[in-house]
């Protein structure tokens, strides 16, 4: 059985890609805009990206993990990156930062902790949120 993390990063991001394939041209319209208050938060974007970045190091352990016992993560894996390098090809440049920024958050969600906090989990997603309501279900309204 894989590590409960590494299935909660599964989840998450199966989450977060179903709710991408319910997106409407309205939807990307609503993410440009966002895109205009993602400039202006910069630096704390940045700093968010910097815990993600820094935490993530916890999400590849836990894939590499199972990927040892059974490859299925690793499989994952590849097929997630195809799929998010398909939907950031199909949306204008500005949607694409605001859905980058919550993706990230999303693969980070399960370690949420002492490097990559509630915040900026909060910082990532807030754009795409702001814009179309929650990025996972089980996100606060």
């Amino acid at each position: 059985m894989p590590p409960n993390g590494a299935v909660q990063m599964r989840n998450d991001m199966n989450a977060f890609f179903f709710r991408l394939g319910q997106l409407t041209p309205a939807d990307v319209e609503k993410l440009e805009k966002e895109a205009e208050i993602v400039a202006v938060m910069d630096n704390v974007i940045n700093e968010a990206l910097e815990h993600a970045a820094m935490a993530s190091g916890t999400g590849a352990h836990l894939l590499a993990e199972e990927d040892e016992a059974s490859g299925a993560n690793w499989e994952y894996a590849m097929q997630a990156q195809d799929l998010i390098s398909a939907i950031m090809e199909d949306l204008p440049e500005e949607a694409g930062k605001v859905v980058y920024l919550a993706m990230s958050g999303v693969i980070m969600r399960s370690n949420i902790g002492n490097i990559f906090l509630q915040s900026d989990y909060n910082t990532l997603t807030g754009p795409f949120k702001n814009a179309l309501g929650k990025v996972h279900p089980d996100d606060a309204d």
